[in-house]
């Protein structure tokens, strides 16, 4: 007869366990986050795409190092980390077609107001194929209080390789939030002949479809917040000293 060996259950440390919260909330904003832009773009839908960014928002809890005691945020942390969100392969969106965005965003008693501002003077098509481009943008309000995820959306711009641009803008309003992010994905669409007629039309050619995540900015306490790397023991991961004097030998 065999000896029956009793095992004990294992017991999880107090940091496996807070890592485990957070990759389920990590899991939670991913789903609403990779759910609104699917939403509106299906052609993008792809498993690597969403476990992509669930890998971004898991690191992205862990950038913040709150005092002890506090529980981690995302907007607190380094949420340039979104930015590299690979949303589709071998996308470089701005050097692409010279387009210039600027985002303008203004915190007040009503809400959040959130502008798009764009410059065209330079814009360019990057492949002979193309004759023009018909660029829209996402803006993500994550509102990491009640865990929702508003998207608003812009119409598509049409810039036409024989014409010349100048600058706009769109505005968008949000509720107010005391801890979140703002995120805005740009798409572009393209703009093509036709072989026979000749005709310009923009095109659904997943070919030339472009989109990347090209701004996130972080809310905490209803304020915009700017982050800043911490060594593990909380001093600066860069410390200034005065400088030494020369001495004759």
């Amino acid at each position: 007869m065999r000896n029956k060996i009793s095992a004990k259950p294992y017991g999880l440390s107090a940091s496996s366990k807070l890592a485990g919260v957070y990759f389920k909330q990590a899991n939670v904003f991913a789903s609403s986050i990779y759910g609104g832009f699917i939403g509106f773009e299906p052609r993008f839908a792809a498993r690597e795409t969403y476990q992509r960014l669930l890998r971004l928002l898991v690191k992205l809890y862990h950038s913040d190092t709150p005092h002890y005691g506090k529980e981690k945020r995302l907007c607190r942390g380094d949420v340039a980390l979104l930015k590299k969100w690979r949303i589709q392969k071998g996308v470089d969106w701005h050097s692409s077609y010279g387009l210039v965005i600027g985002l303008d965003t203004v915190i007040n008693g009503e809400g959040l107001d959130v502008t798009l501002r764009l410059n065209a003077n330079g814009w360019f098509c990057g492949k002979e194929a193309l004759k023009g481009i018909a660029p829209y943008y996402y803006v993500f309000l994550i509102n990491e209080d009640t865990r929702h995820v508003e998207v608003q959306a812009t119409d598509y711009l049409e810039f036409h390789i024989t014409r010349t641009y100048g600058d706009f803008l769109s505005a968008f309003k949000f509720r107010p939030v005391d801890k979140g992010i703002v995120m805005v994905i740009a798409v572009v669409r393209p703009i093509l002949m036709t072989k026979g007629d000749k005709r310009v039309y923009i095109s659904e050619n997943k070919h030339y479809f472009k989109a990347a995540v090209i701004y996130s900015i972080g809310i905490f306490e209803g304020q915009l917040h700017s982050y800043v790397a911490k060594t593990a023991n909380n001093e600066p991961a860069v410390s200034a000293r005065a400088k030494v004097a020369w001495q004759s030998s």
